[in-house]
């Protein structure tokens, strides 16, 4: 938060306005969160011990002379114990364990989440709040994906929604007039089905979209930036879609593009219908597109 405060201090004079980038459903590891709060664990349970006569392993100690420093040709040797171990009769106690599966849901995680989001609108003076990472991962492998979810993918799509709808209503109770954004996925039709993330429900409760338009991740083109700028748009209920961009090519290589690839990327947002766009991330590359009035 001293990065946010040092931000508002430096760019809210010059007229910049500073929305603060929240991400959402990952924990201070980077571990996936389900939206909906639900959760499923395997955990190692006490059943009984069991006696029995048999043979069983004892330790003790003996001394052992050992090497210890050389003085000149010869070596000073010390006495020290050492742990061996013999094998004897008697009871043995062996305990017996069952591995159990703990499923729930739990708002622990999405109530903190608000509340710090609340807080942050309460204590700074930022323009905006940006919730990234407010979905589903994606990830089936991992039971990850939207429609994985128990209820399925209408019960993602709620989870997620009704998580967007919180936020709008705590910050909205605070602070009127400030904006409330998120980063959305751009796999139009299916989107909903891997992130949880339907357009037209989160229309509601956000001021703007910026659709993760990232080319080089997709392995896409400008057009393929226009096509998914154009079905946000169709779907955003007149909300006001901002386009994101990246300055470099993909994750996978981070070659920062040339003014003149730029430049043609924000022309395809704009052919798509963005009302702009939003350049990820600062600190790779420094230029930025023209954009008309």
């Amino acid at each position: 938060l001293n990065e946010l405060q040092l931000a508002i201090s430096k760019f809210q004079p010059a007229g910049i306005k500073v929305h603060a980038w929240i991400v959402c459903f990952k924990d201070s590891n980077g571990n996936f969160v389900d939206p909906s709060g639900y959760y499923s664990y395997t955990k190692k349970v006490y059943v009984k011990t069991i006696k029995y006569w048999g043979k069983k392993k004892v330790a003790y100690k003996v001394w052992k002379k050992v090497k210890w420093k050389k003085i000149g040709k010869r070596w000073k040797y010390k006495w020290i114990k050492v742990i061996r171990y013999r094998w004897r009769k008697g009871w043995i106690y062996q305990p017996v364990y069952s591995y159990v599966t703990e499923k729930g849901y739990s708002q622990n995680f999405n109530n903190y989440l608000v509340d710090y989001i609340k807080a942050i609108t309460i204590n700074y003076k930022v323009d905006g709040i940006h919730l990234d990472y407010v979905r589903y991962s994606g990830v089936a492998s991992k039971n990850h994906a939207a429609y994985q979810e128990p209820g399925g993918e209408v019960a993602a799509i709620n989870a997620v929604t009704g998580f967007v709808s919180r936020v709008n209503a705590a910050i909205k109770s605070i602070e009127p007039g400030i904006l409330l954004s998120a980063a959305v996925m751009p796999e139009c039709s299916t989107n909903a089905k891997y992130y949880g993330q339907d357009y037209t429900k989160l229309a509601d409760y956000l001021d703007f979209f910026v659709p993760m338009a990232y080319e080089g991740n997709y392995n896409a083109n400008d057009a393929w930036i226009t096509s998914v700028t154009s079905y946000i748009v169709a779907q955003a209920k007149g909300k006001p879609v901002y386009s994101g961009l990246t300055t470099y090519w993909s994750d996978s290589d981070t070659r920062v593009l040339s003014n003149e690839e730029l430049d043609a990327d924000a022309q395809a947002a704009e052919s798509g219908g963005a009302d702009g766009f939003v350049l990820f991330r600062y600190g790779i590359g420094a230029y930025v597109p023209d954009w008309p009035a």
